[in-house]
Parts: C-alpha cells; structure tokens; sequence
C-alpha cells in the first residue's frame, strides 16, 4: 500500500464509526489530554495490507466507543510531522485520528502506528 492509501482506509473506517462515538467537541491539543489510544503495527506498508490497516483503525475506534460517557477530542500533537516519517492527520467533523509510518531503528523495523487524544467528560 502507499501512505495515502493506509490514510484513506482510515478516513473510511473514521467515517463508518462517527454516528456511534459520543464526541462532545474538540479541543487543541494539550498535555491535559490526558486520553489517549494508540496501535502499532511492525511493517512496511509495502507489507501491510488494507484488512489490517482497517483493524488497527478499529481497535483505536472501538476504544472511543467505550468511553461511555462520551469525550472531548484533541486536536492532534504539534510536533507532527515527525523527521524522516510519513504521518497525517484524518478527520471526520470533530474526529480525528494521527497515522504515522516510519523506521524504528530499536526494532529494526517499519512501524505503521494510529492514534488519537481526548479529554473524558467529567
């Protein structure tokens, strides 16, 4: 897969998953947002395939589901993008999910990794 492709499988998945998420607005990211939920994959996206590009993107997505009382969603990290990565932001209205590929040379390895802050509502 290319990048665009990885970030266009979870635009779709962020798209099919917003109706059900209670999201309750958003906010610039802060360290406050003190939610957070990120998967990581070891591979090349010349590996990776979209079944388990849509995976990753679900078990991000089904964590925000669990949040039954609903959350305020962070804007991404500033620091995006990240040197020598490939990485975007995906939105969907209030929604948004960070999708960062790169080498990681502790594991020697690409990494395909999603994530996404939020503040819970109190």
């Amino acid at each position: 897969m290319t990048f665009d492709e990885v970030t266009d499988a979870v635009k779709a998945k962020l798209t099919e998953h917003a109706p059900i998420l209670r999201v309750k607005g958003k906010k610039p990211y802060s360290p406050s947002a003190n939610g957070s939920l990120c998967v990581r994959h070891d591979c090349y996206l010349s590996q990776v395939t979209k079944e388990e590009v849509e995976a990753l993107a679900e078990k991000v997505l089904s964590g925000l589901a669990n949040l039954t009382d609903g959350f305020v969603m962070s804007g991404p990290r500033d620091n995006m993008p990240i040197n020598g990565c490939n990485a975007a932001n995906v939105t969907e209205g209030n929604l948004s999910l960070s999708v960062v590929h790169g080498y990681d040379a502790a594991t020697d390895k690409g990494t395909l990794r999603i994530n996404c802050w939020y503040y819970p509502v109190d």
